[in-house]
């Protein structure tokens, strides 16, 4: 894939992300957290407004996007099989998670 140098399948990234992905939440909490409250913040999102979270993760932007605007239609999109289970636990089943990669989503 272009844009992922020495990696032309993302086969590294997905790697390092499955043995990362269940103490992820953990170890970048503070940082995870501030970084969603800017976004919630500068993106005035809406009820009704469609929202796609490109490399969502474990899904806490979206899961504060649920909380903050409940009417809000969301999904989200990671290479990572693991960091979407953790996005499918965490959520109340109103996300659409998709495995993919930023430079050909599966929308």
């Amino acid at each position: 894939m272009p844009g992922c140098p020495g990696n032309n399948d993302g086969s590294s990234i997905r790697r390092e992300y499955a043995a990362l992905a269940s103490r992820y939440d953990t170890r970048w909490k503070s940082y995870v957290a501030a970084s969603v409250r800017e976004t919630l913040k500068r993106a005035r999102i809406r009820p009704g407004d469609r929202v796609l979270d490109v490399g969502c993760g474990t899904g806490e932007l979206l899961g504060a996007i649920s909380l903050a605007v409940p009417e809000a239609r969301l999904a989200g999109v990671d290479m990572s099989t693991e960091m979407l289970a953790i996005a499918r636990a965490k959520s109340a089943g109103d996300l659409d998670l998709r495995e993919g990669h930023a430079e050909a989503l599966p929308f």
